[in-house]
């Protein structure tokens, strides 16, 4: 059994703020929303972490109140979980193929995932004609090739949407890449 806890959305990440912050001026309402937009990747923790490193300053400041430069500089230090290594995976389209059925599209899978967990993200993909070569081409790439290429195909189609994420891809034969 696997139980995913997603990254949470912009209303989610308000919703957050406004918990940690309750009773708060209409301005800092605003920065509040304003930071709940600006803040991708971060989770509750990591909110909890901003919103008392601002708490910090505005006591340093001799303030019972906080203000939107308290959380803009807050914003300044605190880093989100999904951020804090830079996570940099390019795997070779030859590398993607596992010799167990339904790997090689997880693999796939995984990558759009991911990306879509910690957008805005790049998704680079290297020597593209392996993973996603041309549909019924004879090379012998067989059903394998052609639920990778399927899956990949499925994912760039936006069945969950790729917002705030771009792909790169790369080959050195675009000659056999399906059209």
């Amino acid at each position: 059994m696997e139980i995913e806890i997603r990254v949470p959305s912009a209303k989610d990440r308000l919703g957050i703020l406004q918990a940690l912050v309750p009773d708060c001026s209409d301005s800092l309402q605003e920065a509040l929303t304003t930071l709940a937009n600006t803040t991708y990747g971060f989770v509750g923790a990591d909110l909890s972490s901003l919103v008392s490193k601002a708490i910090s300053f505005a006591v340093t400041a001799g303030r019972e109140f906080l203000t939107e430069d308290d959380l803009r500089r807050a914003h300044g230090l605190v880093k989100p979980t999904a951020m804090r290594e830079v996570y940099v995976q390019v795997p070779n389209g030859s590398d993607v193929f596992s010799k167990w059925v339904g790997e090689s599209e997880r693999a796939v899978r995984d990558v759009f995932k991911r990306a879509r967990s910690v957008a805005p993200a790049i998704v680079f993909l290297d020597e593209l004609d392996a993973l996603g070569g041309e549909r019924g081409d004879g090379s012998g790439g067989g059903a394998v090739q052609e639920r990778v290429l399927s899956q990949l195909l499925t994912e760039l189609d936006g069945v969950s949407p790729l917002e705030n994420v771009i792909i790169i891809a790369a080959t050195n034969r675009p000659d056999r890449i399906d059209k």
